[in-house]
């Protein structure tokens, strides 16, 4: 009944096995599935043939039925060990790779080469018989010594590929133990059968079941596949998320060599080296690999715990990474080593460094804007005390004044209320200095600029008793006239207070600045009496919210940085030159609408030709 039983066995595994093979093509063609549709094709192969052998209605068909399917009995156990090294060696790389794998094939090749020879056959099958059995004819062999020397081999093989499958069912998660407990099973099933058989360890049994014992393989790999997951689940996670990750990965042991690394940071280690096989770094030590990299070598050196973001050169470009490491443990939870984790963050830092200049332009926006705010209140002041000054003294005297002396009155109302406009009007245009880009210059007569500013502090230099004297005549420029008033009430202001008691203040420009491009630029100044400044004091003017004068005078100390501000933004440039006990010159620079004049160079000031004292105060 043993062939019987045979024949009725081997054409259900051939369909089991091709159902096994079947299923494994909705995995992805991943190195452990080939390794197993190899294996498949192998144990088929072996059953087919051998069933052609029982079969076979003479010796002559019996024997060469048998030989061929020698052919697949020799490849199936490199082709179990090639499928045990790959998915015992999942997430590590192989420890048995090509070409030396094929070295393994060399033993089998030899085997079947005998075999099929006319006169070299007998080293395999020493003497063949043919006995009729349960009306079949069985073929009985005294094997020789090249077989005795194969099945060692295969059984080297298959327990080398055995030992794979234990030391992953031994290290892996408990998951992974119960897909890899399936394979252990797959694998003694056949080994117990060939060796009761190859042994005669049951007399009676006179066919071998061996390819039958492959077939109940199939069905616990199937098992492992459909009710574990086996290929779902099972760490081919090398290939299909490592090795496909953006960020690059790379592993070294425990005496700082490289061991391991990903695609990703393959390419990177390549253009780091200008190498193509990125592999040849494989066994060198980490600091060797990495020497272009010196932060990402003292960064792993320091074991540090925290991630931390590096700049690296790579490819000609300036790259940010955030780099992390961890310890790789055993199974037993000692350290085998270190993985480095890579994430590009440039893009991150890209935007961060965007949306920082942004804020630093909004808050620099909202500071001059609030500063100009508070000066202008400031200045606001004086004309609403005037208009609610009028506004009194019209409901008092309504009924004494004559209509000559309501008319003045009126008329001074009108101006003052006039110059509340034009601060206003300056508020409202100083409001888009810090967002206005590649401004329309207009062309303006400093004259009047400067007639209004004065005029702005008139108040303060009749209270000062100050003597202004300044040039007949000034050069035209180009800028915004309102904000071009605004730079010198906060000069002469400054001047106003701290230029001495009484204050007297000289007023002029010359052509002496540095100009940008082609353009021709002129230096207007204001120049005090007062005390001086110190080198310290100078550094700290221009600055918002900075008083050099604390108990002097009242202010918010907004003024000078308010002036930098309107000037820069006209495309010019502002300074003072102060010594202690030689009085300051706060200067600034404007484009001129004109023509150098020859006498460029010259320093045009207040003087015997310059408007007086009185002149000033008839404001």
């Amino acid at each position: 009944m043993q062939y019987t039983a045979y024949l009725i066995l081997a054409p259900i595994s051939i369909v089991i096995l091709l159902a096994v093979f079947g299923a494994t093509r909705r995995y992805r063609s991943s190195a452990e599935i080939l390794a197993l549709r190899w294996l498949l094709v192998a144990v088929i192969g072996w059953l087919f043939f051998d069933s052609l052998e029982v079969l076979a209605p003479d010796p002559s068909m019996t024997l060469f039925w048998a030989k061929v399917s020698y052919l697949f009995i020799a490849i199936t156990p490199v082709c179990w060990l090639n499928f045990a090294v790959q998915y015992g060696s999942s997430g590590t790389r192989p420890c048995l790779r090509r070409p030396g794998f094929w070295l393994f094939l060399l033993i089998p090749t030899v085997t079947v080469l005998l075999l099929w020879s006319p006169v070299s056959h007998h080293l395999v099958w020493a003497e063949t018989a043919f006995v009729p059995v349960e009306g079949f004819l069985a073929l009985q062999v005294e094997h020789g010594i090249a077989f005795w020397a194969f099945i060692v081999h295969g059984y080297a093989l298959v327990v080398l590929g055995a030992l794979f499958i234990v030391r992953h069912h031994v290290t892996g998660l408990p998951l992974y133990r119960f897909q890899s407990q399936w394979l252990l099973i797959g694998v003694i099933v056949p080994l117990l059968i060939n060796l009761v058989y190859v042994f005669r360890l049951a007399p009676d049994l006179r066919k071998d079941y061996t390819p039958i014992g492959f077939a109940m393989a199939g069905i616990a790999f199937s098992i492992g596949m459909l009710w574990h997951g086996l290929f779902d689940l099972k760490p081919i996670a090398r290939a299909t998320v490592i090795d496909r990750l953006v960020d690059p990965v790379m592993t070294m042991d425990l005496e700082g060599r490289l061991i391991d690394f990903n695609p990703a940071a393959g390419k990177l280690l390549a253009a780091l080296h200008q190498a193509k096989q990125p592999a040849a770094l494989i066994g060198v030590p980490f600091h060797r690999g990495l020497q272009g990299w010196p932060a990402l070598v003292d960064y792993v050196d320091s074991d540090a715990s925290e991630s931390e973001d590096l700049i690296l050169e790579w490819d000609g470009v300036t790259r940010f990474y955030e780099c992390c490491t961890s310890v790789l443990l055993s199974p037993r939870a000692r350290p085998i080593g270190r993985l480095v984790i890579l994430h590009d963050i440039t893009e991150r830092k890209e935007t961060e460094s965007v949306l920082r200049y942004h804020m630093a332009e909004l808050e620099a926006g909202n500071e001059y804007l609030d500063a100009f705010a508070h000066t202008v209140a400031h200045d606001l002041k004086g004309p609403l005390a005037t208009i609610l000054g009028y506004a009194e003294m019209l409901n008092l005297y309504l009924n004494q004044w004559t209509l000559e002396q309501m008319q003045e009155h009126l008329d001074d109302l009108a101006q003052t209320a006039r110059r509340m406009v034009q601060i206003i009007d300056a508020l409202l245009l100083f409001s888009r200095v810090h967002r206005q880009q590649n401004l329309a210059l207009d062309c303006i007569d400093m004259a009047d600029v400067v007639a209004e500013s004065l005029d702005r502090v008139s108040v303060i230099v009749m209270e000062k008793g100050a003597r202004v004297v300044m040039p007949p005549a000034w050069p035209a420029v180009l800028g915004h006239g309102l904000w071009i008033v605004e730079v010198w009430v906060n000069y002469l202001t400054n001047a106003l207070k701290y230029g001495g008691s009484p204050p007297v203040i000289e007023l002029g420009y010359d052509w002496n600045s540095s100009g940008v491009g082609q353009e021709s630029f002129v230096r207007f100044w204001v120049r005090d009496g007062g005390s001086g400044l110190t080198e310290s004091e100078i550094r700290m003017l221009f600055v918002p919210f900075t008083r050099l004068h604390d108990s002097e005078a009242p202010g918010h100390g907004l003024g000078l940085s308010i002036v930098r501000r309107i000037v820069e933004q006209l495309g010019g440039q502002v300074g003072v030159e102060s010594a202690p006990g030689d009085g300051s010159t706060f200067w600034f620079t404007l484009m001129a609408a004109e023509a150098v004049p020859e006498s460029a160079g010259t320093s045009v000031e207040g003087g015997s030709d310059a408007m007086g004292e009185s002149d000033v105060a008839g404001f």
